[in-house]
């Protein structure tokens, strides 16, 4: 695998964990609002609880996304032009 696939592959993770960071700091930030939408989503009271124990604990969880998304911005930038 070249090294810009596992670049891509790392961007697409880090696009998914920072999804993930979305809704796990408005779950902290208001979680009684995330639940009920939560609920109307999903409308099993199981699996709206199996999410929610899986939504990541946003404090310990951000630093290390932001350190690597920001090796993944300095690699881009450096290699726009073979992008």
């Amino acid at each position: 695998m070249k090294n810009i696939e596992k670049y891509k592959e790392d961007l697409k993770h880090l696009i998914d964990k920072g999804d993930n960071l979305d809704v796990s700091i408005k779950y902290e930030c208001y979680p009684e609002k995330i639940a009920e939408q939560i609920k109307a989503a999903f409308k099993d009271e199981k699996k709206v609880q199996e999410y929610i124990k899986k939504i990541l604990p946003f404090n310990k969880e951000y630093q290390s996304w932001y350190s690597e998304s920001l090796v993944l911005i300095k690699y881009f930038k450096g290699h726009k032009k073979t992008i």
